[in-house]
């Protein structure tokens, strides 16, 4: 049987692809748009294209629920996404931030169980223009930091 992490971290990646540029979404992280979405073990390395996510699992904490006999897990994501810069100005770049920000909470959110598999999810979000080494172009960027908990009889 795999791992619960395993598949709450697969929904929350299919979660972050349903952001397909239309309607409510800025920015295409579909499979269509050749695999916006990736799942990274530890290092977030600079995107190799934009826009692009990454998705981190950084913490997995377990403690007594509050039913006996169950305990609740909690896990913690890192969720980087960059977004294209439509515009060499910073209030344009903080403008792409911001849609890259408000793509990740309204995929993320638009099921806050992810599929059944966790009782709810709370996430922080910073957009903003980040300064590449070297006094190079600014990229646009959101950092989010989801928080989610399921209960568990054993394992995680």
């Amino acid at each position: 049987m795999a791992a619960t992490i395993n598949t709450i971290h697969d929904n929350l990646v299919a979660a972050l692809k349903a952001a397909d540029g239309t309607g409510v979404y800025t920015h295409d992280l579909s499979d269509q748009a050749g695999g916006q979405v990736r799942v990274k073990k530890s290092r977030i390395p600079r995107p190799p294209h934009t826009p692009y996510v990454a998705v981190v699992l950084e913490e997995v904490e377990g403690g007594q629920d509050p039913e006996l006999g169950v305990w609740r897990r909690d896990l913690v994501f890192t969720i980087v996404g960059w977004a294209p810069a439509m515009g060499e100005d910073q209030d344009t770049r903080q403008e792409a931030a911001n849609n890259m920000a408000n793509d990740i909470l309204r995929a993320v959110e638009a099921d806050r169980q992810l599929g059944g598999t966790v009782m709810d999810v709370m996430l922080s979000i910073k957009p903003f223009v980040a300064r590449a080494e070297g006094g190079g172009s600014s990229n646009p960027v959101a950092v989010a930091r989801l928080e989610c908990y399921y209960p568990s009889l054993t394992g995680v």
